[in-house]
């Protein structure tokens, strides 16, 4: 039954969660950076003259499309942490800090089993603070898509030429690493690229309704709110 639980917890995550926290996080950010906005639009609406055109093929080698969905993996990740690792029986030392024997996870499952002795510990690592560490990325709280070009590696200019883009896990890595990205990575492209071809998006007038994403509080998932947004339909 645990084992049984433990897939279900996992299907409902990775099959609910994951883009649609992406998508939201990339709206967000989006409507509060109309310059980097406008710059996605014009990429969609100049690629494409019709709907029709719009397919996943289509959508693999748009330069700036791709880079705000890294963006919005690294700031907006679907899960907030990394599924643990066990510490050995007899105990270890992490970072400087001494942890004792720790819990099993389930078996084919990333989600551990509840400690029965509330001595022992299981370690894992904050999504969030490894991807907006200041050691790792320029400006590391900040939305900027163009982190992710792909020349930047060759381009020692680039104020995010020293970036460690490998330190973004949001499908996480190793034997655990998500077999669904690539089908995650198509719907996020379809879903945003067919929305800002179709639609005008803008902060809402009312700042009441304005959405800090930092302030959304996170359990094991994301505490969803209401993300307003203005949306005018093209004619």
């Amino acid at each position: 039954m645990d084992k049984l639980n433990a897939s279900f917890l996992e299907l409902t995550v990775a099959g609910s969660e994951s883009t649609a926290v992406v998508l939201s996080g990339a709206i967000n950010k989006l409507i509060q950076d109309p310059d980097r906005l406008a710059i996605l639009v014009d990429e969609i609406r100049t690629r494409f003259k019709t709907f029709e055109e719009i397919t996943f093929d289509a959508l693999r080698d748009l330069k700036y499309l791709n880079a705000v969905i890294n963006e919005a993996l690294r700031l907006t990740p679907p899960l907030q942490w990394i599924p643990s690792r066990q510490v050995p029986p007899e105990g270890a030392t992490v970072c400087g800090k001494w942890l004792p024997g720790g819990v099993s996870p389930i078996p084919s499952s990333p989600f551990p089993v509840p400690p029965a002795n509330p001595q022992q510990a299981a370690v894992s690592i904050s999504l969030s603070a490894m991807q907006r560490s200041p050691t790792s990325f320029h400006e590391p709280s900040s939305f900027r898509p163009e982190r992710w070009f792909t020349d930047l590696p060759t381009n020692p200019t680039s104020p995010f030429h020293h970036d460690r883009r490998v330190a973004v896990k949001s499908f996480l890595f190793g034997s655990r690493t998500c077999l669904g990205q690539r089908v995650a990575w198509a719907r996020m492209r379809m879903t945003l690229a067919k929305l800002l071809w179709t639609v005008d998006v803008a902060l809402p007038e009312d700042k009441g309704k304005w959405v800090e994403w930092e302030k959304l509080k996170c359990y094991l998932v994301l505490e969803k709110k209401p993300i307003v947004v203005e949306m005018r339909l093209l004619e």
